[in-house]
């Protein structure tokens, strides 16, 4: 089973409004290289080569946890995000909450209409809580979200 460790330095610097200009700052009172940082930034271009020392010395300055800086995810795991990213409401169902939805807006749902529309509203709740999970750990692993959400590349 492959396994994917993913950085989330940029990530973590960004939550705390930090730069990595300000790590290099910090870090080089530590006599550590860019480069040692930015192996530990982009990981997979590294060739997997972190020095524990430097990884150390980040955890110190950040005051944060390994697990602040990195996230391991197992392949299959990775598809399943994606899978999840991407679910839609099937275009039947949508349809059918629309019409139960306009429907209450004018008049009474009868007890079965009520009971659907309840139901269609859970799944489709359900769906997008699902797939903003996805959407939200795809980011944080340095994903391009777009494609599963349809914002223009250029917007």
């Amino acid at each position: 089973m492959k396994v994917l460790i993913q950085s989330k330095l940029e990530h973590l610097l960004a939550q705390r409004g930090l730069t990595m200009e300000y790590l290099y700052r910090r870090l080089v009172r530590h006599k550590v290289a860019p480069e040692a940082i930015e192996a530990l930034r982009d990981f997979e271009n590294a060739n997997g080569v972190l020095s524990l020392r430097v990884l150390s010395d980040v955890i110190a300055v950040l005051d944060c946890d390994l697990s602040d800086l990195f996230t391991v995810v197992k392949k299959h795991d990775l598809n399943r995000l994606r899978r999840d990213a991407a679910l839609r409401f099937p275009q039947r169902k949508q349809q059918r909450l629309n019409a139960l939805l306009s429907k209450a807006s004018e008049t009474d749902l009868t007890p079965a209409e009520s009971a659907e529309l309840h139901q269609l509203t859970r799944e489709y709740e359900d769906g997008m809580i699902v797939k903003a999970e996805a959407l939200r750990v795809l980011s944080t692993l340095g994903e391009d979200i777009t494609p599963y959400v349809g914002i223009p590349e250029n917007a």
